[in-house]
């Protein structure tokens, strides 16, 4: 039966989940991730030539940390003395892949270190030693700015300052800094574009805007996003196969395709042959070259078409329901992404309670939001489409 087969899944999923860099102190408290209002344009353009220096943003928090227990200013040993605080950046590209790494500067991997903090390696991947790979990233506040993590202080705006800052298409992301479980929030389906009078002239600024995409092989759903840029630019969709948790090399789906206004919606049937999950991102060209890529954050699935009988995932159009299937009420959201600088299976402090870690943060997460989905779609006697 489905059921036993996704018994052996969810038993793999926790093991891929349970964290590879975490010793055995303060293992239990979680890190806060920062929380995003949903009501903002797809695309907000901020014109410089106005004197419009200074963008500010609002963000919240769902508890403080750690909670209303223990005050927030108390610290246990084997914490750093400025962790549980945020901070935020921005990207001049999409950085859904690769990840940010977790570390954004060396001294912070030196006080992380000094505190006996698993995982804060000299040769851990650190963002600003990574310029190759992220190369136009922009402090929108700094380290000195890093703000508690409390209701207070997610009660006031943040503040950009960006009269030096290029123009362009910005993705505003969150950093919870609490090592060893520092984490990323980006503010999906939104992008920042600043220019100086001519929103044509800063390039292009694409969103894809789609939620999660499950669908069958020979079904066709829709790719949404929305666009700013000069005529004549053009979209191209590309895929990005999931192999043994890692994407692999890209591959066109849509070449050049012409767009007209502020948003697009494409087409998706058929893919790739067969099943799988993917990534997803959408290029824009504009005619003088410059670029802009955005990424469908929720993840692709396709499925092969399967009969009523032999249909473990969820019914075709036509079949009925399993009587015995129990419906879950809500589609899990999809996991953050996961972070490129796991230490190996074979750290000391590293205990993964019996499963084998060895590159579980690469794939787990996103192993566990498809078996989610697929539990909640299959208990529902859905057909895979949106």
């Amino acid at each position: 039966m489905w059921r036993s087969r996704l018994g052996r899944g969810v038993t793999l999923a926790v093991c891929l989940l349970a964290p590879a860099d975490v010793g055995a102190f303060d293992h239990i408290r979680e890190s806060v991730p920062v929380r995003w209002e949903e009501d903002r344009d797809c695309i907000e353009l901020v014109d410089r030539s106005e004197r419009e220096v200074e963008y500010r943003f609002s963000y919240s928090i769902l508890r403080e940390s750690p909670d209303d227990t223990i005050p927030v200013d108390a610290r246990t040993e084997d914490e750093v003395p400025d962790g549980r605080t945020m901070q935020f950046f921005a990207f001049c590209e999409d950085p859904f892949h690769p990840y940010p790494p977790r570390w954004v500067y060396s001294a912070d991997v030196d006080t992380a270190r000094e505190s006996g903090i698993v995982g804060s390696k000299p040769d851990a991947p650190i963002l600003e030693r990574m310029g190759d790979v992220f190369p136009c990233w922009q402090e929108i506040t700094t380290v000195g700015q890093r703000r508690p993590i409390t209701f207070e202080a997610a009660g006031e705006p943040v503040s950009w300052d960006v009269s030096s800052v290029p123009a362009g298409a910005y993705s505003v992301w969150g950093y919870t800094w609490d090592p060893p479980r520092s984490r990323w929030s980006p503010r999906s389906r939104n992008v920042v574009k600043l220019h100086d009078g001519d929103p044509d002239l800063a390039g292009p600024a694409v969103v894809v805007t789609s939620g999660e995409i499950i669908a069958y092989e020979d079904e066709e759903d829709v790719l949404e996003g929305c666009i700013d840029a000069m005529n004549g630019t053009v979209l191209t969709v590309e895929y990005s196969l999931n192999v043994e948790g890692e994407p692999g090399e890209w591959n066109v789906f849509v070449q050049d395709m012409p767009v007209e206004g502020s948003r697009f919606e494409i087409g998706l049937g058929g893919v790739f042959e067969g099943s799988g999950l993917a990534m997803l991102r959408v290029k824009a060209t504009d005619p003088l070259g410059k670029e802009s890529i955005a990424y469908l954050h929720a993840g692709f699935i396709q499925l092969e078409r399967r009969d009523c009988d032999s249909s473990f995932i969820a019914r075709p159009e036509g079949c009925e329901a399993d009587p015995e299937d129990e419906p879950t009420p809500e589609s899990p959201e999809p996991p953050e992404p996961p972070m490129e600088d796991s230490p190996a299976a074979d750290d000391d402090a590293a205990s993964g309670g019996g499963c084998d870690m060895h590159g579980a943060a690469q794939g787990g997460p996103w192993l566990m939001w498809f078996l989610l989905v697929l539990l909640r779609r299959r208990g529902n006697g859905e057909t895979l489409r949106r």
